[in-house]
Protein backbone atom coordinates (compact mmCIF):
# COMPACT_ATOMS: atom_id res chain seq x y z
CA UNK A 1 0.00 0.00 0.00
CA UNK A 2 2.87 2.36 0.82
CA UNK A 3 4.48 1.61 -2.56
CA UNK A 4 1.23 2.50 -4.35
CA UNK A 5 0.91 5.77 -2.42
CA UNK A 6 4.51 6.76 -3.22
CA UNK A 7 3.95 5.91 -6.90
CA UNK A 8 0.84 8.08 -7.06
CA UNK A 9 2.61 11.02 -5.37
CA UNK A 10 5.55 10.82 -7.77
CA UNK A 11 3.21 10.62 -10.76
CA UNK A 12 1.26 13.69 -9.61
CA UNK A 13 4.50 15.63 -9.09
CA UNK A 14 5.71 14.64 -12.59
CA UNK A 15 2.47 15.78 -14.24
CA UNK A 16 2.51 19.01 -12.27
CA UNK A 17 6.06 19.64 -13.45
CA UNK A 18 5.02 19.12 -17.05
CA UNK A 19 2.15 21.60 -16.74
CA UNK A 20 4.52 24.21 -15.31
CA UNK A 21 6.96 23.92 -18.20
CA UNK A 22 6.95 26.75 -20.70
CA UNK A 23 5.07 25.70 -23.85
CA UNK A 24 6.71 26.41 -27.25
CA UNK A 25 5.45 29.49 -29.02
CA UNK A 26 3.60 28.95 -32.32
CA UNK A 27 5.69 29.38 -35.45
CA UNK A 28 5.25 32.81 -36.93
CA UNK A 29 4.89 32.98 -40.69
CA UNK A 30 6.29 36.46 -40.87
CA UNK A 31 6.15 39.85 -39.25
CA UNK A 32 4.23 42.20 -41.56
CA UNK A 33 6.17 45.15 -40.15
CA UNK A 34 9.44 43.49 -41.22
CA UNK A 35 8.32 42.38 -44.69
CA UNK A 36 10.12 44.38 -47.38
CA UNK A 37 8.22 46.01 -50.20
CA UNK A 38 9.40 44.35 -53.37
CA UNK A 39 9.59 46.51 -56.48
CA UNK A 40 11.10 46.06 -59.90
CA UNK A 41 11.90 47.85 -63.13
CA UNK A 42 11.34 46.57 -66.68
CA UNK A 43 13.81 46.75 -69.54
CA UNK A 44 13.09 45.96 -73.18
CA UNK A 45 14.97 45.85 -76.46
CA UNK A 46 12.87 47.36 -79.21
CA UNK A 47 13.56 44.56 -81.68
CA UNK A 48 13.11 41.74 -79.17
CA UNK A 49 10.18 40.01 -77.54
CA UNK A 50 12.25 39.57 -74.37
CA UNK A 51 11.54 41.66 -71.31
CA UNK A 52 13.95 41.82 -68.39
CA UNK A 53 12.56 42.49 -64.92
CA UNK A 54 15.01 43.67 -62.26
CA UNK A 55 14.01 43.68 -58.59
CA UNK A 56 15.28 46.50 -56.41
CA UNK A 57 18.11 45.40 -54.08
CA UNK A 58 16.95 44.07 -50.70
CA UNK A 59 18.77 42.53 -47.78
CA UNK A 60 18.55 38.84 -46.90
CA UNK A 61 16.22 37.87 -49.75
CA UNK A 62 15.90 34.07 -49.96
CA UNK A 63 13.80 33.82 -53.11
CA UNK A 64 12.23 36.01 -55.74
CA UNK A 65 8.89 34.66 -57.03
CA UNK A 66 7.80 36.06 -60.42
CA UNK A 67 4.22 35.74 -61.63
CA UNK A 68 2.68 36.48 -65.03
CA UNK A 69 -1.11 36.70 -65.01
CA UNK A 70 -1.21 34.86 -61.65
CA UNK A 71 0.98 32.03 -63.00
CA UNK A 72 4.25 31.39 -61.17
CA UNK A 73 6.81 31.25 -63.98
CA UNK A 74 10.14 31.66 -62.17
CA UNK A 75 11.66 31.32 -58.68
CA UNK A 76 15.27 32.17 -58.00
CA UNK A 77 17.65 33.90 -55.61
CA UNK A 78 18.69 36.10 -58.55
CA UNK A 79 16.84 39.40 -58.64
CA UNK A 80 16.95 39.57 -62.45
CA UNK A 81 14.35 37.70 -64.49
CA UNK A 82 14.16 37.62 -68.30
CA UNK A 83 11.15 36.33 -70.21
CA UNK A 84 10.49 35.86 -73.92
CA UNK A 85 6.78 36.38 -74.58
CA UNK A 86 7.01 34.82 -78.04
CA UNK A 87 9.13 31.77 -77.18
CA UNK A 88 6.26 29.40 -76.35
CA UNK A 89 2.85 30.01 -77.86
CA UNK A 90 1.03 26.75 -77.20
CA UNK A 91 -0.81 28.05 -74.14
CA UNK A 92 1.24 26.08 -71.60
CA UNK A 93 2.76 29.34 -70.33
CA UNK A 94 1.77 32.99 -70.86
CA UNK A 95 2.86 34.25 -74.28
CA UNK A 96 1.96 36.14 -77.42
CA UNK A 97 0.53 39.59 -77.96
CA UNK A 98 -1.75 40.96 -75.26
CA UNK A 99 -2.00 42.59 -71.84
CA UNK A 100 -0.14 41.07 -68.90
CA UNK A 101 0.22 41.64 -65.18
CA UNK A 102 3.74 41.02 -63.86
CA UNK A 103 4.01 40.46 -60.10
CA UNK A 104 6.92 40.00 -57.72
CA UNK A 105 6.84 38.41 -54.28
CA UNK A 106 9.99 38.11 -52.17
CA UNK A 107 10.80 35.77 -49.26
CA UNK A 108 13.13 36.75 -46.42
CA UNK A 109 13.97 35.21 -43.00
CA UNK A 110 11.69 37.79 -41.35
CA UNK A 111 8.98 37.23 -43.93
CA UNK A 112 9.06 33.53 -44.93
CA UNK A 113 5.44 33.59 -46.08
CA UNK A 114 6.29 36.20 -48.69
CA UNK A 115 5.61 39.87 -49.19
CA UNK A 116 2.47 41.33 -50.62
CA UNK A 117 2.94 41.05 -54.39
CA UNK A 118 4.07 44.15 -56.24
CA UNK A 119 2.49 44.20 -59.71
CA UNK A 120 2.76 46.22 -62.88
CA UNK A 121 0.82 46.06 -66.14
CA UNK A 122 2.63 45.23 -69.36
CA UNK A 123 1.46 45.24 -72.98
CA UNK A 124 3.08 43.04 -75.60
CA UNK A 125 2.25 44.35 -79.06
CA UNK A 126 1.61 42.15 -82.04
CA UNK A 127 4.56 41.83 -84.38
CA UNK A 128 4.07 43.86 -87.53
CA UNK A 129 4.10 42.22 -90.96
CA UNK A 130 3.53 38.73 -89.60
CA UNK A 131 1.60 36.28 -91.76
CA UNK A 132 -1.51 34.53 -90.53
CA UNK A 133 -0.60 30.92 -90.02
CA UNK A 134 -3.14 28.36 -91.19
CA UNK A 135 -3.19 25.00 -92.90
CA UNK A 136 -5.45 22.39 -94.44
CA UNK A 137 -5.65 18.78 -93.25
CA UNK A 138 -5.88 15.69 -95.41
CA UNK A 139 -6.08 12.12 -94.16
CA UNK A 140 -4.13 9.85 -96.51
CA UNK A 141 -4.79 6.55 -94.77
CA UNK A 142 -5.45 5.14 -91.31
CA UNK A 143 -3.18 7.10 -89.01
CA UNK A 144 -1.43 9.12 -91.74
CA UNK A 145 -2.22 12.81 -92.25
CA UNK A 146 -0.77 15.59 -94.40
CA UNK A 147 -0.93 19.21 -93.27
CA UNK A 148 -0.34 21.94 -95.87
CA UNK A 149 0.24 25.59 -95.00
CA UNK A 150 -0.18 28.65 -97.22
CA UNK A 151 3.16 29.23 -98.88
CA UNK A 152 5.11 32.31 -97.74
CA UNK A 153 8.27 33.61 -99.39
CA UNK A 154 11.47 32.71 -97.49
CA UNK A 155 9.46 31.26 -94.64
CA UNK A 156 10.16 28.63 -92.03
CA UNK A 157 7.32 26.44 -90.85
CA UNK A 158 7.36 25.09 -87.31
CA UNK A 159 4.94 22.20 -86.85
CA UNK A 160 3.95 20.99 -83.38
CA UNK A 161 2.25 17.74 -82.38
CA UNK A 162 0.80 18.03 -78.86
CA UNK A 163 3.22 20.88 -78.18
CA UNK A 164 6.29 18.97 -79.40
CA UNK A 165 8.21 20.37 -82.38
CA UNK A 166 8.16 17.94 -85.32
CA UNK A 167 8.66 18.00 -89.06
CA UNK A 168 10.92 19.90 -91.48
CA UNK A 169 10.98 23.64 -90.75
CA UNK A 170 11.72 24.44 -94.38
CA UNK A 171 8.70 22.64 -95.76
CA UNK A 172 5.19 24.10 -95.88
CA UNK A 173 3.79 20.55 -96.08
CA UNK A 174 4.03 18.17 -93.15
CA UNK A 175 3.08 14.47 -93.24
CA UNK A 176 2.82 12.37 -90.14
CA UNK A 177 1.84 8.79 -89.35
CA UNK A 178 0.38 8.72 -85.86
CA UNK A 179 0.13 4.92 -85.70
CA UNK A 180 3.65 4.06 -86.89
CA UNK A 181 5.68 6.82 -85.30
CA UNK A 182 7.92 5.21 -82.64
CA UNK A 183 8.06 8.34 -80.48
CA UNK A 184 5.36 7.73 -77.88
CA UNK A 185 5.57 11.39 -76.82
CA UNK A 186 4.11 12.56 -80.13
CA UNK A 187 2.35 9.55 -81.60
CA UNK A 188 2.07 5.80 -81.75
CA UNK A 189 -1.56 5.24 -80.78
CA UNK A 190 -5.12 6.26 -81.66
CA UNK A 191 -6.55 9.32 -79.95
CA UNK A 192 -6.90 13.09 -80.19
CA UNK A 193 -3.95 15.27 -81.19
CA UNK A 194 -3.37 19.04 -81.32
CA UNK A 195 -1.54 20.11 -84.50
CA UNK A 196 -0.12 23.63 -84.44
CA UNK A 197 1.84 25.78 -86.89
CA UNK A 198 3.97 28.88 -86.44
CA UNK A 199 5.44 30.69 -89.45
CA UNK A 200 8.67 32.70 -89.29
CA UNK A 201 9.65 35.13 -92.06
CA UNK A 202 12.39 37.78 -92.43
CA UNK A 203 9.85 40.46 -91.51
CA UNK A 204 8.42 38.36 -88.68
CA UNK A 205 11.45 36.88 -86.94
CA UNK A 206 9.53 36.22 -83.74
CA UNK A 207 6.97 34.11 -85.54
CA UNK A 208 3.27 34.32 -86.15
CA UNK A 209 0.62 33.45 -83.63
CA UNK A 210 0.10 29.71 -83.38
CA UNK A 211 -2.65 28.26 -85.51
CA UNK A 212 -3.93 24.95 -84.12
CA UNK A 213 -6.41 22.29 -85.07
CA UNK A 214 -7.44 19.09 -83.32
CA UNK A 215 -7.57 15.78 -85.19
CA UNK A 216 -8.78 12.36 -84.15
CA UNK A 217 -6.74 9.30 -85.11
CA UNK A 218 -8.88 6.18 -85.22
CA UNK A 219 -7.76 2.64 -84.65
CA UNK A 220 -7.38 0.27 -87.61
CA UNK A 221 -9.19 -2.51 -85.73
Amino acid sequence: MKKLTVYLVISMMFLAGMSCKEQPEPLELGNPDQCPTGRFTTEAISTSSIRTFIAEPQENVILYHWYINDTLVWSSDNRTFAYDFWAVLDGSVPGGAGDYEICLRTLTPDCPAGTTPFCEALEIAAVANCPSANFTTEQNSFGRFTFTANSEERALYYWYVNGILAGDAGNSSFSYDFLLDPDVATGGSPGDYDICLRVVTPSCHQGSQLFCEKITVESTS
